[in-house]
């Protein structure tokens, strides 16, 4: 005659881990958003023969601003980078990166899905001659044989600028938005997410993630999800620069980020990013196909302000 009152002090009593949770995005229209990402990677890049170290540091710092949620909760929220300082060094000497973000609107759903996004058009930028582009590696790298010279770096950097021309803005707005499950889920539970994103040359980018529900802990005074997550990134671009760029490659990143439930947002989230990229550029007239592999490994941390 006991047992219904032993098995409601057992549902009361449940541990965090045996309860379900609901994960969904609530931001609230006019509500300003301020992250911070360190980032810190090594690498090597191959070309002519030589392999050299990269290593690089950063911080970007962005705002997401709400600018309105309609009555089934999708929020429209713009996301513009308010500073971005990367600090690179290829063999031993600086290496000149000037990456430029415009501001990017993005439909989002409670779950994370992205359903429609528009991208400001960036400031107008002069196209690099072909002696910047990468098929012009000869005259970039032309020290190479006797050592590496700032020639060299400056026009690298140059193809780094014109390499940023194909809007990997819109790939950064999006692929950071934390996938989370359509229904409650309980720690020890997994859920699958697929984006599918558009290069400016109409080619489709898959992005594959899968996470998981490990744990419920309060932070600030405020109960959070802790949330492991992994994606896989396959490139193959065909880029129109200066001339013809093929990018081949792939990239694989695993996160862990710290959910605020009840204001439902991330606060938190480490990282590590695994990229292997070649890029190609078919041989001028009278010359050779020219050939740079890079391999890069980025940890980065971003936070929430006041968090």
């Amino acid at each position: 005659m006991r047992k219904p009152f032993v098995l409601a002090l057992l549902f009361i009593t449940a541990p965090a881990w045996a309860q379900a949770v609901q994960l969904a995005y609530k931001l609230r229209p006019g509500e300003v958003l301020d992250y911070v990402t360190r980032l810190e990677g090594n690498g090597t890049v191959q070309a002519m023969g030589r392999t050299s170290p990269v290593t690089m540091t950063g911080e970007l710092r962005y705002r997401q601003a709400v600018r309105s949620v309609d009555s089934v909760g999708r929020m429209t929220v713009t996301t513009t980078v308010t500073q971005s300082k990367v600090n690179a060094q290829w063999a031993g000497q600086p290496l000149p990166v000037n990456l430029t973000f415009p501001p990017v609107t993005v439909i989002m759903t409670p779950n994370g899905q992205i359903s429609g996004s528009q991208v400001a058009a960036p400031p107008a930028t002069t196209p690099a001659p072909a002696s910047a582009s990468l098929g012009r590696l000869e005259s970039l790298l032309g020290g190479l044989g006797g050592g590496l010279g700032s020639g060299a770096f400056s026009g690298l950097g140059n193809l780094s600028d014109q390499v940023m021309l194909f809007d990997f803005s819109k790939f950064f707005s999006t692929a950071r938005n934390l996938g989370l499950p359509r229904g409650a889920v309980k720690v020890g539970q997994n859920w699958t997410d697929i984006t599918t994103l558009a290069s400016p040359s109409g080619q489709q980018i898959s992005i594959q993630s899968s996470s998981r529900l490990v744990g419920l802990q309060t932070v600030n005074g405020r109960r959070c999800a802790r949330i492991v997550s992994s994606y896989s990134v396959p490139l193959n671009l065909n880029l129109q620069l200066a001339q013809a760029l093929g990018i081949t490659g792939s990239q694989q990143g695993s996160n862990t980020t710290l959910f605020a439930v009840d204001l439902g947002r991330p606060v938190r989230t480490t990282g590590t990013v695994a990229s292997r990229m070649t890029m190609s550029e078919p041989a001028l007239t009278g010359g050779q196909a020219t050939q740079v592999a890079m391999s890069m490994t980025v940890k980065t941390t971003t936070t929430l302000a006041g968090w």
